[in-house]
């Protein structure tokens, strides 16, 4: 009896542990592959799940572990975006969760389980992860025709963006345009001054088929989300401000003026400034050296309403254009990250523009009896605008210059050229 149990007892020992030999043999093919990258841990909020509905057999993956649903229920590794598991249901849907980690912010509810499938076979869990930058940067542009020996049309612009990851909690984030997919976002608030002019500025009187004078001021936010994978990049914004002298073109002007711009008098009423702007790149061309992305882009408002379709390439050496907006900010250690060596690229565009309004050539949704402004008839409806820049950027820092070439905007115009040159800090 005595030999009996002494038998019993090795055998249950060789099946307990020839059962977790046989898991770890299953197990260690995939997880090798696996990078050497410290997990994260994924964080659910929904209730507690039947575990009686969720029957789990073993996970082939041993870094994929699911535990228990009323507290922290899944660790995965980061950067690994599917992983093969079994499960003995026809069909489970598991519900959206998030995650919450140092120096990574994942949007709530966008990091999604799809499914897991049936008859204990292998198939793919994937995720799609929706990441807000921790990036800050700060720029400031500035275009004007001077430069050109030109003083007319579109002829002075300045304007500030800054980028801040707390702004993805401003209540106008909501009006940004959704993205759902794997990409990371940018959240980003604008202020901007605009001014035209007619090509005589130091005279009272009405120049009729000329431009008119019009001073645009407006403040705005936006979002930049970035597709790495589908080379895709979304920017959307809505702008809110005034046109017409509170807008102080007209004072700008006239103190940095030698000749003193009196034909402000004549400028466009007070009007309210509200606009929303969508831009869509995707990539068609992209190398180490090279972009080439064809460009969609619309603006509805106020202010601009006009659809347009066009490209924008580049040739250098840079950072990939879809994973970051061109800058790195400092590691946790106060170093930058490899990829952020000296950047450099000559830059090309082209787009064309359907017009169905211009509040700066016509005036004004709302206000009436302008002094002057331009017919809806006089308007030239399809507008070519074009560039020529360079940039660079090292580290925190980046600047580009551009020359831009616009086709006539109404009938009896003239072609117009401007540069832009703009500097980003990154923080």
């Amino acid at each position: 009896m005595k030999y009996k149990a002494i038998h019993i007892w090795i055998f249950v020992l060789i099946s307990i542990f020839g059962c977790r030999i046989e898991r770890t043999e299953v197990a260690r093919p995939f997880r090798d592959k696996l990078p050497d990258i410290p997990p994260i841990e994924i964080k659910t909020s929904r209730a507690p799940i039947d575990q009686d509905f969720l029957k789990w057999s073993p996970p082939q993956v041993s870094d994929f572990i699911y535990a228990d649903y009323e507290n922290t229920s899944v660790t995965h590794t980061p950067l690994i975006e599917s992983a093969q598991i079994r499960a003995s249901e026809d069909l489970i849907q598991v519900p959206p969760i998030h995650v919450e980690s140092i120096g990574i912010k994942i949007d709530r509810e966008s990091l999604r389980l799809y499914e897991v499938h049936q008859r204990n076979e292998p198939y793919i869990v994937s995720f799609d992860i929706v990441k807000t930058s921790q990036d800050k940067l700060f720029t400031v542009h500035f275009a004007n025709d001077a430069l050109l020996s030109m003083d007319y049309y579109f002829t002075n612009g300045i304007k500030f963006d800054y980028i801040d990851p707390a702004l993805a909690n401003s209540p106008f984030a909501l009006a940004m345009l959704p993205y759902r997919q794997n990409s990371v976002n940018y959240h980003g608030i604008t202020l901007s001054q605009d001014f035209y002019t007619p090509t005589v500025l130091d005279t009272t009187a009405i120049q009729y088929g000329d431009r008119p004078f019009a001073g645009v001021l407006y403040a705005g936010q936006f979002k930049i989300a970035l597709n790495p994978k589908k080379h895709y990049k979304q920017v959307s914004e809505l702008d809110i401000g005034i046109m017409g002298p509170e807008s102080l073109g007209g004072f700008v002007q006239t103190n940095i003026h030698e000749t003193k711009p009196t034909g402000w008098v004549n400028q466009v009423k007070n009007d309210v400034v509200i606009n929303y702007n969508v831009r869509i790149e995707k990539g068609l061309v992209n190398t180490g050296h090279f972009d080439f992305n064809g460009v969609v882009q619309g603006k509805a408002g106020t202010l601009y309403t006009n659809a347009g379709l066009g490209f924008f390439s580049r040739i250098g050496s840079f950072m990939p254009y879809f994973e970051n907006i061109g800058l790195t900010g400092p590691s946790q250690n106060g170093n930058y990250s490899a990829k952020s060596k000296l950047q450099y690229a000559f830059t090309f565009s082209s787009l064309l523009n359907v017009v169905a309004y211009d509040a700066t050539l016509q005036g004004g949704m709302f206000s009436k009896n302008n002094i002057y402004t331009l017919h809806a008839s006089e308007i030239n409806r399809l507008v070519f605008n074009g560039s020529l820049g360079i940039e660079f950027a090292y580290k925190f820092f980046g600047f580009r210059t551009e020359l831009h070439y616009i086709t006539p905007e109404f009938a009896g115009g003239k072609e117009h050229r401007w540069v832009h040159m703009a500097a980003t800090f990154c923080f």
